[in-house]
This record gives C-alpha cells, sequence and structure tokens, in this order.
C-alpha cells in the first residue's frame, strides 16, 4: 500500500469515526432527554393522583361530617 494510500484510508477511517462517536454521543443525549421526559411525566401524574386523593378525602370526611 502507498503512502497516499495509507494517508486516504486514514483519513476515511478518521472521519468514520468521527461520525461513529457524534452518534454515540446523539444517543446518549436523546436517552437523557427521553429519561428526563419520563421523570417529568411520572412527576406530574404522581401530583394529580395527589390532588385528586385529597379531594375524595375531603369529600369523604364532610359527608362522614354530615349536614351542618
Amino acid at each position: 500500500m502507498s503512502a497516499q494510500t495509507r494517508k486516504e484510508h486514514r483519513q476515511v477511517r478518521r472521519a468514520a469515526e468521527l461520525r461513529r462517536a457524534e452518534a454515540q454521543r446523539e444517543l446518549h443525549r436523546f436517552g437523557r432527554e427521553t429519561r428526563r421526559a419520563g421523570k417529568t411525566s411520572l412527576i406530574l401524574v404522581r401530583a394529580r393522583l395527589a390532588e385528586l386523593s385529597a379531594r375524595s378525602l375531603t369529600k369523604l370526611a364532610a359527608r362522614l361530617r354530615g349536614p351542618s
């Protein structure tokens, strides 16, 4: 293999390695964003459930107290 061919091969390989590294970073970033969005959704769902539970308990307590 000539020096020119080796140089071209290194350049092509390096470009491929850079594209692969960029793809891995992008995949990692996407995974982080997905997990973060999932956690945010879970937090909102839990907050909503807690709110609904509190309303239900308030209504139940009012019914148990009877008419004022």
